[in-house]
């Protein structure tokens, strides 16, 4: 059994995140697609390029959005994840949600 536990400081940003998130309501069926952009430092002062965990913070920030929207990541069929050199420090989405038919039987 593994268990994975978040840095406070990523727990903190969670809930921070979570603030910004408007509310939304879901098809029944869907998949989703999410475009994320981060911000961020990218360079050293040197001109080297920071080695930053891009795919931990989509991964971290994908969680966060499902969570505050009450579900789980599966329906997301594609991620688009883009990063700006940037002193910002901020991260901007945009989720689009395709609603499946339903099928009665």
């Amino acid at each position: 059994h593994l268990e994975i536990v978040l840095k406070p400081d990523v727990r903190d940003w969670k809930d921070k995140a979570k603030l910004f998130i408007k509310p939304l309501k879901l098809p029944e069926k869907f998949r989703a697609e999410l475009d994320i952009t981060f911000y961020i430092p990218c360079y050293y002062k040197n001109g080297n390029v920071k080695k930053i965990d891009t795919a931990n913070l989509l991964k971290v920030t994908q969680d966060t959005i499902c969570e505050k929207l009450g579900f789980d990541d599966c329906h997301i069929w594609r991620n688009r994840l883009e990063k700006v050199d940037s002193t910002e420090g901020k991260v901007m989405g945009e989720l689009r949600i395709y609603e499946l038919e339903t099928t009665t039987q």
